[in-house]
């Protein structure tokens, strides 16, 4: 007795091969389908042309002539061309289909890795992007690694300047409670904490 719930060997090895199948021809579904509409438009116009220019005359002429025999012999030719060209055309229609998803994968890959690395990059990671031996935009890897190394300097040397600022208001709190302090100095000091945080502010990636 089966469990319910319990999911048949064959049937998860089937659906595992599909979802590896996919991620790896498959990254961008809309920019790689919007590439195979020229060859699904060329296929269209070749059915539409084929049909009005070779199989329409064949079928006229056939139903035209007077002899059976010879219009028997006419509609088993038409027949014939009929498997002998959809299959040709829909052949190289899936040919040309399989190769434009491999050549979009090598365009599709690198844009989403650099989309969701900008999308890391705005939320304050760092990351490494590596690309394909075979992609397109590789020129790009070297790029988004300065200025991922770059924002990741920033933050960290701001991180440390901010670090700097709090002891030294710290430092001013404790004078103003241990020793009286005029109020030129404790202006003078805060306006420079102030002018310092400012410059640091601007070298923020996100100011």
């Amino acid at each position: 007795m089966a469990t319910i719930g319990a999911h048949h060997p064959s049937i998860s090895f089937v659906q595992r091969k599909r979802h590896w199948i996919r991620r790896r021809l498959i990254v961008d579904a809309p920019f790689q389908y919007r590439m195979l509409l020229p060859i699904i438009a060329f296929t269209v116009i070749q059915v539409v042309l084929l049909l009005t220019a070779l199989f329409y005359p064949l079928y006229k002429n056939a139903a035209q002539e007077p002899n059976q025999l010879v219009q028997a012999a006419l509609f088993n030719q038409v027949l014939d061309a009929h498997v002998c060209v959809w299959s040709v055309l829909a052949f190289a229609s899936l040919l040309a289909g399989a190769y434009t998803l491999i050549r979009s994968n090598r365009v599709a890959g690198p844009i989403y890795k650099l989309r969701n690395g900008l999308v890391q990059l705005a939320s304050g990671e760092y990351p490494k992007i590596k690309f394909r031996d075979n992609d397109e935009l590789r020129e790009f890897e070297p790029v988004t690694d300065l200025l991922s190394q770059r924002l990741a300097y920033l933050a960290s040397g701001n991180a440390l300047q901010l670090n700097q600022f709090g002891e030294r208001i710290q430092f001013l709190k404790k004078r103003l409670e241990n020793q009286p302090v005029s109020r030129a100095d404790v202006e003078r000091e805060l306006n420079s904490i102030l002018v310092d945080f400012s410059q640091v502010h601007m070298l923020r990636p996100d100011a």
